[in-house]
């Protein structure tokens, strides 16, 4: 699959184990066809790539660091209220606490932090953005 697609399933497969989560119709990929459903809750996953730094010395290979966020967009029909938002964002949080690691295929990928933004109103939406900050190491080695 390639470690893009292995770092999505890892975060993906985590996500997909929090409680009270819409159905997986109701959860939007990246440049995947999907129908906002109305009035009731879903949510849309992305992953962003931060920073790659080699940490060695060149040579026969190198270490190096990615970093990055897993972005996870909650979005409850407006004007019930924050509640249902908050609890959610909160067992979200919960399924990656900072220190976890993840495989995403043969990489171990770790949990460096993770956050909850406030919330916004969007058009028919109360939307809450989460940040999953993510880090991995990799030997690269030069051809």
């Amino acid at each position: 699959m390639g470690l893009p697609a292995d770092l999505r399933a890892a975060l993906a497969a985590r996500l997909a184990t929090v409680s009270g989560l819409p159905v997986a119709a109701k959860r939007a990929g990246e440049n995947t066809a999907f129908e906002v459903p109305i009035g009731s809750a879903w949510l849309r996953q992305t992953l962003l790539f931060g920073g790659r730094e080699r940490l060695t010395a060149p040579g026969e290979g190198a270490w190096v660091v990615q970093d990055g966020i897993y972005q996870v967009d909650l979005f409850h029909p407006q004007n019930r209220g924050p509640d249902a938002s908050d609890t959610l964002a909160e067992s979200v949080l919960l399924k990656f606490p900072p220190g976890l690691t993840l495989m995403a295929g043969a990489v171990p990928v770790r949990i460096t932090r993770s956050r909850r933004n406030g919330g916004l109103r969007e058009d028919d939406w109360y939307h809450v953005p989460l940040e999953v900050g993510w880090q991995l190491e990799t030997v690269q080695t030069l051809a």
